[in-house]
């Protein structure tokens, strides 16, 4: 008898943890551009852990109403066609809303490179990035043998 009274209590504790690790609540934010302080619209906006996604308005302007938040911190990754992705946890406050803000770094494209040959590139700003041949690799280790392209943002 004392056993199953032992267990019942474990399994009580464990089913409260969890309960404290997930709640619901709601997130709001706003995507910006970084340089300019412009909104970015159509956004792509994910909660990572749970998988659910939504786009920016036209204001830059997203929400996730009454979605599973971990207490410990969610991340949550915003993306746009043209910019570096970004990415942050944010500790939402369990039960309660939540606002947080991202910025964009905009893609400058600087050319191609055959990852086979290798090659040089330079930059807006004067820099040369050079890669000798079969220097890139996939996942495995293998050498790639197709054109890389080379996106750049400076930091003045």
């Amino acid at each position: 008898m004392q056993s199953i009274l032992r267990s019942v209590a474990f399994l009580i504790t464990i089913l409260l943890a969890t309960t404290a690790l997930a709640q619901n609540g709601t997130v709001r934010g706003h995507l910006y551009d970084k340089t300019s302080g412009e909104p970015i619209l159509y956004g792509n906006v994910l909660i990572e852990e749970i998988g659910e996604g939504t786009v920016t308005d036209e204001n830059g302007f997203f929400q996730f109403k009454n979605v599973e938040l971990n207490s410990r911190g969610s991340l949550i990754k915003v993306e746009k066609q043209g910019y570096f992705y970004n990415a942050k946890f944010v500790n939402a406050e369990l039960n309660s809303q939540n606002f947080t803000k991202f910025k964009l770094i905009e893609k400058t494209s600087i050319g191609f490179v055959s990852s086979a040959m290798g090659g040089e590139l330079s930059t807006n700003d004067g820099a040369t990035i050079s890669l000798t041949a079969n220097s890139i690799s996939d996942e495995n280790g293998n050498a790639l043998i197709n054109l890389v392209a080379l996106e750049t943002k400076s930091k003045n």
